[in-house]
């Protein structure tokens, strides 16, 4: 096995994970998040009405271990979501295992947007679509509280989304080029 700097998609967020000794030679690279940060913005416009009088709420699974890293790295996008879209606020909050499934976290950061302004916009940050979190957990957090009026709600995930394709496409290409070139290599090689 061997250590690899790993980067999530979102916020250049760098943990280290190990890997076996066959993938050693390919290495994740990010554009500083650009492509995820840009479907991210996405959704939220589709769903807005009137960016300057609604506030995001950004919903996440969340993780125990490395919450100051996952708190870090979601308050970084909060602020790079609400430049790219000009909405009034970005909160987030986690829903996961870190708030034992609870919708609680969720609804009080819906509250805490509609205190302030006329609409919410409710983002899952999920890569995949899951029944029971965005419609169960989320939306049922939402349902309860019954301002259907003043939430924006669209039980999906990040993925699929053609942008994101793109940049995962272009990433390998690049990667492949650079190994082929001999430019990559694993960092066995490189000590």
């Amino acid at each position: 096995m061997i250590r690899r700097q790993e980067t999530c998609c979102f916020c250049a967020l760098h943990r280290q994970n190990f890997l076996p000794r066959p993938l050693n030679h390919l290495r994740w690279r990010t554009n500083k998040g650009h492509a995820s940060q840009t479907a991210l913005a996405d959704k939220i416009l589709a769903l807005s009405q009137d960016a300057s009088g609604e506030g995001v709420v950004l919903v996440a699974y969340g993780d125990v271990t490395h919450h100051d890293e996952w708190e870090n790295c979601f308050g970084r996008l909060d602020n790079i979501v609400q430049a790219k879209t000009g909405v009034a606020e970005v909160l987030h909050c986690w829903f996961g295992h870190i708030a034992e499934y609870s919708r609680e976290p969720t609804q009080s950061a819906i509250r805490e947007i509609l205190s302030r302004h006329d609409r919410a916009i409710v983002i899952p940050v999920l890569v995949a679509r899951d029944k029971y979190f965005q419609e169960e957990l989320i939306g049922g957090a939402i349902s309860e509280l019954r301002l259907a009026d003043r939430i924006a709600y669209a039980a999906d995930a990040i993925l699929p989304d053609p942008s994101l394709n793109k940049w995962v496409v272009s990433i390998v290409r690049e990667s492949y080029a650079m190994i082929h070139e001999g430019k990559l290599q694993s960092r066995e090689q490189s000590r």
